[in-house]
């Protein structure tokens, strides 16, 4: 397998009902489109290193992708961004659709913070997440 994580986190996560309840499709990379509705979630991979086991040389990638879950106000986002969690927390196995599937090793929390937007007027919060895959 060799596809697109970001595809397939995306994929992930919008077939992820409890998410879904809450955001409807509104999942976009890095930003969300003007007019695109509230509340939503985006997704940008910040990092990717190669896992060398034993000072060893290796092609698996782990890379750290943020998830950003946005409302307008503090108590939908935290739900938001606790289904995110559910839905990413511990996953192991086949993620994505077609040529875009990746079979992920591993996929864990590496820490989350509250943010506020004033233009619009958004509570968000970001998480991040360290992914091992091929």
């Amino acid at each position: 397998m060799a596809g697109d994580i970001e595809k397939a986190l995306a994929y992930h996560l919008k077939n992820y009902s409890p998410l879904a309840s809450l955001v409807n499709s509104r999942i976009f990379p890095v930003r969300y489109p003007q007019n695109g509705g509230v509340p939503y979630v985006t997704y940008q991979r910040v990092s990717t290193r190669y896992l060398t086991p034993h000072g060893e040389y290796s092609m698996l990638p782990w890379v750290r992708i943020q998830v950003d879950s946005f409302a307008e106000d503090y108590e939908t986002v935290k739900k938001i961004a606790a289904q995110v969690k559910n839905a990413l927390d511990g996953f192991r196995g086949e993620m994505g659709s077609g040529t875009d599937t990746v079979l992920v090793f591993s996929c864990v929390p590496g820490g989350a913070s509250d943010d506020f937007s004033d233009d619009p007027a958004l509570c968000i919060l970001h998480q991040d997440f360290q992914i091992m895959f091929e």
